[in-house]
């Protein structure tokens, strides 16, 4: 699995360099900012894995726990890399002259929530609770606050295709529909 996890991560780090190095020109002091976005897009990706039914990885043991220790590694790497990152000139629509905006504590605040509701099925693996347990339904709670935080920062360029470079759609905008996807189809499936 972490060889599978890897080489997705590649997959959306190759598409962020391609979007953000080569599209739209970002120097090489830019790298922590563009592999956070594979760190994300890699984190979410894995949590939103872990909903889906069995039947989708049926030689794979312990496949909800695996993608979501990764999920929740890549998260930590996310976290990490926004606590260097943070600041106005990374993040101009969040920043009023130095100070945060309203904008910039909704998405930290929807952020810790939702590392916060991938927290309590982690401290349920780590007990080894049993699979019936309230702890691991936070998970799916988890993957529906990631779709409205990463909606919330990306939005503002998703309908706006001519200026997207080389045309390739935001990294945003492909997790919402890929997560929305895997939510819709688990709902329907059960």
């Amino acid at each position: 699995m972490l060889k599978k996890i890897a080489l997705l991560f590649l997959l959306f780090y190759s598409y962020a360099v391609l979007r953000y190095h080569v599209g739209k020109g970002l120097g090489q002091e830019e790298i922590l900012f563009v592999v956070n976005k594979a760190f994300a897009w890699t984190a979410g990706t894995c949590f939103a894995l872990t909903l889906l039914p069995k039947k989708w990885f049926p030689s794979t043991l312990n496949y909800r726990k695996q993608f979501g220790l990764l999920g929740y590694g890549f998260s930590l790497l996310h976290i990490t890399a926004n606590i260097i990152l943070i600041n106005a000139t990374n993040y101009p629509l969040l920043f009023e002259g130095n100070y945060l905006n309203s904008h910039g504590w909704q998405l930290i605040i929807l952020g810790i929530l939702t590392i916060s509701c991938f927290s309590l099925p982690l401290i349920a693996t780590i007990k080894k609770l049993p699979a019936g347990s309230v702890l691991y339904k936070f998970g799916k709670i988890g993957v529906l606050t990631s779709i409205i935080h990463v909606s919330i920062i990306g939005i503002h360029g998703w309908f706006t295709p001519l200026e997207w470079p080389y045309y390739l759609p935001p990294i945003t905008l492909l997790f919402v529909i890929t997560a929305s996807s895997i939510v819709i189809y688990r709902s329907f499936s059960n």
